[in-house]
């Protein structure tokens, strides 16, 4: 077990120096820190949604429809199955639709 703990840091060590002499990296990380821009939810929403093609859509109609779907689809299941379980996977399932 000493011999594997001994060789894993030695692998590191190289990969350590290799990476601060030929990509000038600096510190003990395996890569460098990612500098990404923080994007906020509304943007992400709405670059999902333009990914999804529902550029014309507003996001509070979307949520709104989503979530009458889901609220249908949970009655419809209570209905069928009586049961809170059965009720939450329909209306689940009919709010992905």
């Amino acid at each position: 077990m000493q011999s594997v703990l001994v060789i894993l840091g030695g692998t590191y060590g190289a990969h350590l120096v290799l990476s601060a002499l030929l990509w000038h990296w600096t510190g003990c990380g395996v890569g460098p820190r990612r500098t990404r821009q923080r994007v906020g939810a509304s943007a992400r929403i709405r670059r999902w949604m333009n990914e999804a093609g529902l550029i014309d859509v507003s996001t509070r109609e979307f949520l709104g429809v989503t979530a009458g779907l889901g609220g249908i689809g949970a009655a419809a299941g209570g209905a069928m199955f009586g049961g809170i379980l059965p009720a939450l996977g329909v209306g689940a399932f009919l709010a992905t639709v």
